[in-house]
C-alpha cells in the first residue's frame, strides 16, 4: 500500500487538520477586518455573523485572539467556498484599483516633471481630457511648489486623471 492510499484510510494528519484549521481562521480574520457592509453579501449563518460582529467591536488583545480562535471554529462547519471566491475576487479588484491608482500617479507625475510636452501622449490616449484644464493645472501645481504652498492643485490634477482613467473613480483616493 502506498503511502497516499494509507492517508486516505486514515484520514488527515494531525499536522494536515492544524493547517487547515489555521488557514480557516486566517479566512476568518480577513473577514473581521472588512467593513460592515462588505459583508452582508455573504450568506452567512447567524453565529458566525455575530462572531464576526463581536471580533470587530472588540479591542483587547487577547480577547480578540480568543474570538478570532472561536471564528476559526465556525468556519469548520461552513461551506467556504463562497467566502474563499468572496475574498479572492475582492483581492483582485484592490490589486487592480492600486495598479490604476499607480497608473494615474505616474502621469501626474510625468506632466508636473516634464510639463506639457506629455500632454499630447497623454490626449492621445484618453481624448476625452481637456487640455486646457490639464494645461492650468500643472502651471498651478508648478507655482505652488515653487512658493512651497500645499500641493492644492497637485491633488486636483490626480482628481481630474481620475475621472477618466479609473472607472472606479468614486473608491479611487490620493
Amino acid at each position: 500500500m502506498s503511502e497516499e492510499e494509507l492517508e486516505d484510510e486514515r484520514g488527515p494528519s494531525k499536522s494536515q487538520r492544524k493547517r487547515d484549521a489555521h488557514a480557516l481562521q486566517k479566512m476568518g480574520e480577513a473577514l473581521v477586518e472588512l467593513k460592515p457592509n462588505m459583508i452582508e453579501g455573504l450568506d452567512l449563518p447567524e453565529r458566525l455573523r455575530d462572531a464576526i460582529e463581536l471580533a470587530q467591536r472588540t479591542t483587547a488583545h487577547g480577547g480578540k485572539k480568543r474570538q478570532l480562535q472561536y471564528i476559526g471554529k465556525l468556519m469548520r462547519q461552513v461551506d467556504v467556498d463562497p467566502i474563499e471566491r468572496f475574498l479572492t475576487a475582492l483581492n483582485e479588484g484592490q490589486q487592480r484599483s492600486r495598479g490604476i491608482h499607480h497608473q494615474i500617479e505616474k502621469w501626474r507625475d510625468r506632466l508636473l516633471d516634464e510639463g506639457i510636452t506629455v500632454l499630447d501622449e497623454l490626449l492621445a490616449l484618453y481624448p476625452q481630457l481637456e487640455r486646457a484644464h490639464v494645461g492650468k493645472l500643472v502651471r498651478d501645481a508648478a507655482q505652488e511648489a515653487a512658493r512651497n504652498e500645499a500641493p492644492r492643485s497637485k491633488r486636483l490634477l490626480f482628481r481630474y486623471l481620475a475621472q477618466y482613467m479609473d472607472p472606479n473613480v468614486g473608491e479611487t483616493a490620493e
